[in-house]
């Protein structure tokens, strides 16, 4: 049975390979490209799950890792009125579920907590 380290080494590298794929040059010729884009947002951008995973996987500095989420200007959840009643999850979502998956520490919250910015609406 695969430790715990094992089994988020493995959802890491997962997901990490689905967003090194939709960079790929061929997927641009893929119609359906487009509206995945526009779903999950420019393949480009370097997301703040992207930097913890990354940082994961790497074994890279953690402090370094906190800095850097530090100073990302964060979205919150948008949520949809009456009858949608949906949700798009902000980019503050992919770190508070990167602490709760166990990628990062309650401490390492709380520091990018205190220095983070909102995007303004």
């Amino acid at each position: 049975m695969a430790s715990e380290r094992e089994r988020l080494d493995q959802i890491a590298a997962a997901v990490l390979a689905r967003i090194d794929a939709r960079r790929q040059p061929d997927r641009l010729v893929d119609p359906r490209a487009a509206r995945i884009d526009a779903l999950l947002g420019d393949p480009s951008e370097i997301t703040p799950e992207e930097l913890i995973l990354r940082t994961w996987v790497d074994g890279t500095d953690r402090d370094a890792l906190v800095a850097r989420l530090s100073e990302i200007v964060y979205t919150d959840d948008e949520h949809a009125p009456y009858p949608a009643d949906g949700a798009r999850r902000g980019t503050w979502w992919q770190v508070r579920s990167a602490m709760m998956s166990g990628y990062l520490t309650q401490d390492e919250l709380d520091q990018i907590a205190a220095l983070r910015t909102r995007a303004s609406s």
